[in-house]
């Protein structure tokens, strides 16, 4: 997979800039190497006639489920709606594979809207809705303590207090 993650780089930056993604939730290229490298780990791509890369999804998949973790595209990609035929591809792979489930997620940041590009893209693949939980609870007290004074957000009911600034 390792092969393929100048190419992932190239989209994901694209893809920052062109929806203004700032601070804690742009994943380095460090993070993106391990990412590469996790166990069940699958990076799917659509290529251009003449071989270019125009758009990528990485996919998890454990047991019987596979979970849709990113995708990004550039002007091609879009321009081509090559998005469609990378998740219409993995699907069918995952069902060959024995994956019973695919876990799309939601939309993008914390404000529900069904209507909002991203969530209107996977609803339509969808065939039903199921309610995520995240863990809210603190599990190292120092190191939260330390981030949350660090980022200066100490007024807030936000939860983590520290990602306030990221999302309010």
């Amino acid at each position: 997979p390792l092969l393929w993650l100048d190419h992932w780089i190239t989209l994901y930056e694209d893809l920052v800039g062109r929806h203004r993604i700032r601070g804690i939730l742009i994943f380095s290229r460090d993070a993106f190497k391990h990412q590469f490298q996790v166990p069940g780990f699958f990076a799917y791509r659509a290529s251009t006639p003449s071989g270019d890369v125009c758009a990528m999804a990485l996919w998890y998949v454990s047991g019987a489920v596979a979970y849709y973790h990113l995708a990004a595209s550039n002007e091609i990609g879009y321009r081509s709606q090559a998005a469609y035929a990378l998740v219409g591809s993995v699907l069918e792979d995952l069902t060959h594979m024995g994956c019973s489930w695919a876990d799309l997620g939601a939309g993008a940041g914390i404000r529900k809207d069904a209507n909002d590009g991203l969530s209107l893209f996977k609803a339509g693949w969808s065939t039903s809705r199921r309610t995520a939980h995240f863990c809210g609870k603190i599990l190292d007290h120092v190191v939260y303590e330390r981030l949350v004074e660090t980022s200066g957000n100490l007024e807030t009911s936000y939860f983590p207090v520290y990602r306030k600034g990221e999302f309010g």
